[in-house]
């Protein structure tokens, strides 16, 4: 008589064990299909283009934060032109580091003739922003004076960009150049 309970509990605990089997496999596979809520970062919230950047995209953004740097003497308008040496990109931080000469001329009309104000030629570092998928000069930074002009050109940019920055760069070069550009705006 002892058999039938035997089998009975056997059984019992066998059928105990399926359905534990069969709830912690349902468990699992609903896991691996319904993914657990994670938190989402503000990051990953707002998609944003990554690095790179095109040489022609900083172009233009070179070209129309340069004018801002100088501060007009006459109410005047500024125009710059500038070449670009290099840059480099901050993937991490989605930054962009243009490293160029800018050389910008204020022009005023007085007595209906072209004047010119301040002028500035030197080498620039203007670090650039890619947020959103846009691309914005946020910041800019100029070379010490004096015994301090080399020194801080080196510490702006890198080594290859420093020793052609410290030479020079013949303005006569660019075009259109900012008497140029100031003569077709005055004439409009």
């Amino acid at each position: 008589m002892r058999k039938p309970w035997l089998i009975i509990l056997v059984a019992l605990v066998a059928f105990i064990g399926y359905i534990a089997f069969k709830q912690t496999n349902k468990e699992e596979k609903t896991s691996t299909i319904t993914p657990t809520p994670t938190t989402v970062t503000q990051e990953e919230a707002s998609p944003t283009v990554p690095l790179p950047v095109s040489e022609t995209l900083i172009n233009e953004q070179l070209k129309s934060y340069l004018p801002e740097i100088g501060q007009p003497g006459y109410n005047g308008q500024v125009f710059c032109a500038h070449h670009l040496y290099g840059f480099d990109e901050e993937k991490e931080n989605n930054l962009v580091k243009a490293y160029a000469w800018a050389y910008c001329e204020e022009y005023y009309q007085e007595n209906g003739q072209l004047k010119m104000g301040f002028g500035v030629s030197e080498p620039v570092l203007v670090i650039m922003e890619l947020k959103e998928g846009v691309l914005t000069a946020k910041s800019y930074k100029e070379p010490g004076n004096g015994s301090l002009y080399a020194p801080s050109i080196k510490e702006m940019f890198p080594e290859n960009y420093a020793t052609k920055a410290i030479v020079g760069y013949q303005v006569d070069q660019l075009s259109p150049s900012p008497k140029e550009q100031a003569e077709a705006y005055y004439a409009e």
